[in-house]
């Protein structure tokens, strides 16, 4: 929401701040948009536990989930990454033992992980624009395409996270996603 976006985020306060529009808003970085608009996809719903990359132009961000929750995640810059370094990191976020320095001293904006357990990597999914990166990968990513689109995933997820902040119209958000899921 507008008022809540803290004042080190001054790019994402000049976002919210372009429209006079007196009307809720949502102002959201795209990366985590598109990693939770990937959700929306059928294939990666059903898992438990998984993890998630959005496989930015600029940025990697991945999350790992398990019930729902995100039990860790970790940024980097795209252009830094090899594809056997991404996959090592991903297999890290797994097991739980990726540490904020590996991120960081790699030149990466670093991982924090919320629970160190381990889970197994037994659902990857990938969106972004340059998922193509681990298109050989040895960890063998789901192409996530949320209602046949991946490069709506953003959309999707901005939409998905306005209905969780917003009581009002979730079951107005969420009958609609529903209906797109019949539709694709």
């Amino acid at each position: 929401m507008r008022d809540q976006i803290p004042p080190r985020l001054t790019r994402m306060q000049a976002v919210a701040n372009s429209t006079r529009v007196d009307a809720p808003m949502l102002v959201m970085d795209t990366a985590p948009a598109a990693v939770l608009g990937a959700l929306e996809d059928e294939r990666v719903r059903a898992h438990r536990t998984l993890i998630v990359a959005n496989i930015g132009n600029f940025h990697t961000l991945a999350f790992r989930y398990r019930d729902g929750a995100i039990t860790g995640v970790f940024e980097h810059h795209t252009g830094e990454l090899k594809p056997a370094q991404l996959e090592n990191f991903i297999e890290q976020l797994a097991d739980g033992t990726l540490t904020h320095d590996a991120i960081f001293n790699s030149n990466g904006h670093g991982a924090l992980m919320l629970n160190h357990q381990s889970d197994q990597l037994n659902f990857f999914a990938i969106v972004g624009p340059r998922r193509n990166i681990l298109a050989r990968s040895r960890l063998h990513p789901y192409l996530a395409t949320p209602f046949g689109d991946m490069m709506l995933a953003g959309c999707f997820g901005l939409a998905r996270a306005y209905a969780l902040l917003n009581p009002n119209v979730a079951d107005e958000i969420t009958r609609a996603l529903d209906k797109g899921r019949e539709i694709a």
